[in-house]
């Protein structure tokens, strides 16, 4: 299965920035210059200043599936900005494990067990790490889909971006906006 990977997305990208990502962890942990400190306060997830400074949403499974399964579309485009600062996502620990139970799932053969690690660790890396302590179940029909909601409204996210808007149906009474990837790739690309 994993012979022929013309038709595979490349995850050089992505795994190079997760190297990146662990050798600024190794440097966290030891001796460093004085000149390299402001910009490992800034990737290594210390928060002076707890305001939103840029557009932050959550990213459901469904997304970060099909931006394995295709280059050409607007899922795998978003997945390419991350990390430029245009915007930044969301993440929590049970959305990781949903992410890492999906792209195991649905990704068996085209990738190895390595490669979807290392695009945990990049996703980890650029994402808002948020804790969740207040939960707004039942919200919704899917149990999977509040955990969403709930940590779309704990980070201060301004959209969900999605393939089933239907199942964020009431979102907007919190304050959500839903959308596709490809409606979020457009409004990234109008001037603000």
């Amino acid at each position: 299965m994993r012979g022929n990977l013309r038709h595979l997305p490349p995850l050089r990208t992505f795994v190079s920035v997760a190297n990146r990502a662990l050798q600024a962890r190794y440097l966290l942990h030891h001796k460093k210059p004085r000149w390299l400190k402001p910009i490992l306060d800034r990737i290594s997830g210390i928060a002076y200043d707890t305001r939103v400074k840029q557009r932050r949403v959550v990213l459901d499974t469904n997304v970060v599936v099909a931006a394995l399964r295709s280059r050409r579309g607007a899922s795998y485009q978003l997945l390419s900005l991350l990390g430029e600062d245009r915007f930044e996502i969301a993440v929590s620990v049970p959305l990781v494990l949903e992410y890492e139970d999906a792209l195991a799932r649905d990704l068996e053969g085209p990738y190895s067990r390595q490669d979807i690690e290392d695009l945990l660790d990049f996703l980890c890396h650029v994402a808002h790490r948020q804790r969740i302590f207040f939960l707004w179940r039942p919200c919704l029909p899917d149990p999977k889909d509040d955990m969403v909601l709930e940590l779309a409204v704990a980070a201060g996210c301004e959209a969900i971006v999605t393939f089933n808007a239907r199942d964020f149906v009431g979102a907007e009474r919190l304050g959500l906006r839903i959308d596709t990837p490809g409606g979020f790739l457009r409004s990234l690309k109008e001037p603000s």
